[in-house]
């Protein structure tokens, strides 16, 4: 995940690792550990490193991430504090963002990081390996339910979206899911793919009502660098030339530009680039 979080935002609390929690743990040759995480769909096992496995040892319900932090500077020493304290934060994001660790009297420091209110009602967060249920609940439900944007890439080598291929998407961040939420229940999905070449986010799909689309995009543009591993300076929609107008006119209140035309660029379609850059803000 491409985000600078620090040790001090998190300081006091106490993560915890229970090894009864996981479907699968193994201790592996030397000081790996396979994993299956809870709820994982379709998941493989995960290896963790040594350095990973040490500090699950540690989050045993005593240890602050403060203390977490000083038993890596005794092992590894003070000269190394800054690069501790950056994978440090970064190995509780990934633990916790795989349903690895909880939190000791159900605080969750982390979440919101990635999250956005939009209203007293609605919010727009970012999505985890842990909600690839509620998401393909959603996306069937969709299907019957009147006054929803239902965008998806033309030029997306993705036919179909499954719980594999979303595990794998959430899991590796290459792509970037955002839910619409209304009292915690998906109203809406908005999903980016990542890339770290071009640092350009491709929209892969967006279901959502077509008057809370405006919003969703808008809070998506704030979350999408905290949650990608690479740096994305603009986010782009491919449109069929005929595409939904109405569709075209919110992209355009959020402040897409059309930025190139693609003649036949699939099966003999003629397709749309609108960009939407950082150094524009949204309107």
């Amino acid at each position: 995940m491409y985000s600078d979080l620090k040790i001090g935002a998190t300081s006091q609390c106490i993560p915890i690792f229970s090894e009864k929690r996981m479907p699968f743990f193994r201790e592996e040759n030397f000081g790996y550990v396979s994993i299956i995480p809870p709820d994982s769909v379709e998941a493989p096992n995960k290896l963790l490193n040594k350095t990973v496995a040490f500090i699950l040892k540690n989050m045993n319900g005593n240890n602050s991430v403060n203390d977490l932090y000083n038993i890596m500077i005794e092992k590894y020493g003070n000269k190394y504090s800054t690069q501790i304290e950056r994978d440090l934060s970064q190995t509780i994001l990934d633990l916790w963002s795989n349903n690895i660790i909880k939190w000791k009297k159900g605080a969750n420091p982390l979440m919101e990081n990635f999250k956005r209110k939009i209203d007293d009602s609605y919010s727009v967060r970012v999505a985890f390996d842990t909600d690839i249920k509620k998401i393909l609940e959603f996306m069937d439900r969709s299907k019957l339910i009147e006054g929803l944007v239902n965008y998806k890439n033309p030029v997306s080598l993705t036919k179909d979206i499954t719980p594999l291929i979303m595990r794998y998407s959430l899991f590796s961040m290459n792509s970037i899911f955002f839910l619409l939420e209304k009292n915690s229940e998906v109203k809406g999905i908005f999903a980016c793919n990542i890339s770290p070449i071009t640092t350009t986010a491709n929209v892969d799909f967006v279901i959502a009502p077509d008057k809370k689309m405006i919003e969703l995009i808008q809070y998506a543009t704030q979350l999408i660098n905290i949650a990608a591993k690479s740096e994305s300076k603009r986010i782009r929609f491919f449109l069929k030339k005929d595409s939904d107008e109405n569709l075209k006119k919110i992209l355009e209140k959020c402040g897409f530009q059309k930025i190139a035309f693609l003649d036949n660029e699939v099966n003999g379609i003629d397709i749309e680039m609108l960009d939407w850059n950082w150094e524009k803000k949204v309107g």
